[in-house]
C-alpha cells in the first residue's frame, strides 16, 4: 500500500504530464491550422495568376478557343465572372441574380472594376478584377466548382477573352 506523500506525489506527476500532453495537441493544431491557412491563400494566388497567363496566352493568339480546367482555391463553390463593358446595373432580371450576394451588386452599381467573385458558403470572400473578359447575354457566369474544380471555354474575340461552361447544358 501507498504512504499518504507517494499518492500525492503520482497525482502530481500524473497532472504535470496532462499539462504537457494539452500543450503538444495544442501547439500542433495551431501550426496544422497556419499551415493549413497558408496553403489556402497559396492556392488562390496560384488560381489567379493561371487565369491570368492562360487569358494573356488566349489574347495573343487571335480567333483561338481552349477548353480549361481549373482547380479553385479551397472553400470557393461558385466563381462569378462579370462583364462590366456590357452589364447593365439598371437591368433588374439581370441584378435578381444577384440577390443573395450583395457584395457583387453593389460592385456592379458602383462599378468597382472587381470583375471575378469567389463565393463560399453563400457569401462572397474575395473578389479580383480580371481584365479584358466579356460574357454573352445575361453579361455574367457563374461556374459551380464540382470536386474542387471548374472547366470553361475560353477564346478571344475581337480583343477581350470570351467566357462560358464547357458543359453546354450550363450555357
Amino acid at each position: 500500500m501507498l504512504n499518504r506523500g507517494e499518492m500525492g506525489s503520482q497525482w502530481l506527476g500524473f497532472i504535470i504530464a496532462l499539462v504537457i500532453v494539452t500543450a503538444i495537441v495544442l501547439f500542433g493544431y495551431t501550426s496544422y491550422s497556419s499551415v493549413s491557412a497558408k496553403q489556402c491563400l497559396f492556392d488562390q494566388v496560384g488560381f489567379e495568376q493561371q487565369l491570368r497567363l492562360d487569358m494573356d496566352t488566349i489574347l495573343s493568339s487571335e480567333g483561338s478557343v481552349e477548353n480549361k480546367s481549373y482547380t479553385v482555391p479551397c472553400g470557393v463553390e461558385k466563381l462569378y465572372f462579370v462583364d462590366y463593358g456590357s452589364i447593365d446595373p439598371d437591368d433588374q432580371f439581370t441584378m435578381s441574380a444577384f440577390e443573395r450576394l450583395p457584395l457583387i451588386q453593389d460592385a456592379i452599381e458602383d462599378r468597382t472594376g472587381r470583375n471575378l467573385f469567389f463565393v463560399s458558403k453563400g457569401r462572397v470572400d474575395k473578389s479580383i478584377t480580371v481584365e479584358n473578359i466579356s460574357t454573352e447575354f445575361p453579361y455574367f457566369q457563374c461556374f459551380l466548382a464540382i470536386k474542387g474544380k471548374i472547366e470553361m471555354l475560353i477564346g478571344e474575340k475581337d480583343g477581350v477573352v470570351m467566357l462560358e461552361h464547357a458543359d453546354p447544358k450550363f450555357n
